[in-house]
């Protein structure tokens, strides 16, 4: 395997602090980070006052406080987070002289952090950790890690949920809304499918492509102008790709299993 080492131990380090987080899904880890907030210990420490008892902040304090808010809008978290991540690992593999292999396989990833003390310290990762880490990878790409171990969860939550109230929300939505741009109960199904998927520029080209040639998209939209309708609702991508560059192995299970719980 050529040498993606520096990726697979970025991969795990974000996979020990999203399984050490407490929380039930990688969404909602993605969205805490994508917040600014905590996922360490769940706490929100992020642009708060946590006053004593009857404090009142000054006006000063307040405008402080809103300038630090919005300075922190301003900054990509996640972004942040990943090149956090990714610094702390080169600084300790030169801490530690590492010698990093031009070939290796997915299973030796445990010597080499074993071997390697600063780095093991930061991963801070388990044996049980790294164990689910390697089986999964054995068949995903690093790059993809997370977007395909995401689609699992959702396929295996869907699939053992026997509670179908959650599609009570889009069956109201109007059969024939934003017609322009879906057939009969298109929407209906995209703003399902969009709550499930991950939300890569893979993940929006899959569910444009599948939604045309299901005709839930009229024949005559364009992926520009499906790009565009995107842009209409925030959703900032780039341009997409053909159905036939995109893996589906863990995206048409979803897919189908979705479309049978909306019953179309």
């Amino acid at each position: 395997m050529e040498s993606k080492i520096i990726e697979h131990l970025e991969n795990i380090k974000i996979f020990t602090e999203y399984k050490k987080s407490g929380l039930s899904n990688l969404k909602e880890f993605w969205e805490r980070i994508d917040a600014g907030k905590s996922v360490e210990n769940l706490q929100d420490n992020i642009l708060k006052f946590r006053p004593i008892d009857d404090y009142d902040p000054t006006e000063q304090e307040l405008k402080e406080s809103l300038e630090k808010r919005e300075r922190q809008e301003r900054i990509d978290q996640t972004e942040l987070y990943l090149r956090s991540i990714n610094e702390r690992i080169e600084n300790a593999l030169v801490k530690d002289s590492a010698d990093l292999p031009v070939l290796f396989r997915i299973e030796e990833l445990q010597d080499l952090i074993r071997d390697n003390t600063n780095l093991e310290l930061y991963l801070a990762t388990s044996e049980n950790i790294l164990k689910e880490y390697i089986q999964f990878s054995k068949d995903t790409k690093v790059e993809t890690f997370f977007v395909q171990y995401q689609l699992q969860e959702t396929n295996a939550y869907l699939t053992s949920s026997k509670d179908d109230t959650f599609l009570d929300k889009y069956l109201e939505i109007p059969q024939d809304h934003r017609s322009d741009i879906f057939a009969y109960k298109g929407f209906r199904f995209f703003a399902l499918l969009i709550d499930h998927f991950p939300k890569s520029n893979s993940d929006w080209a899959y569910i444009y492509w599948k939604l045309k040639l299901d005709k839930y998209i009229h024949s005559t939209i364009s992926d520009s102008d499906f790009n565009r309708f995107l842009d209409s609702i925030g959703v900032v991508t780039g341009r997409l790709k053909p159905l036939n560059n995109i893996s589906s192995n863990s995206r048409d299970p979803l897919y189908k299993l979705l479309h049978k719980l909306l019953k179309l």
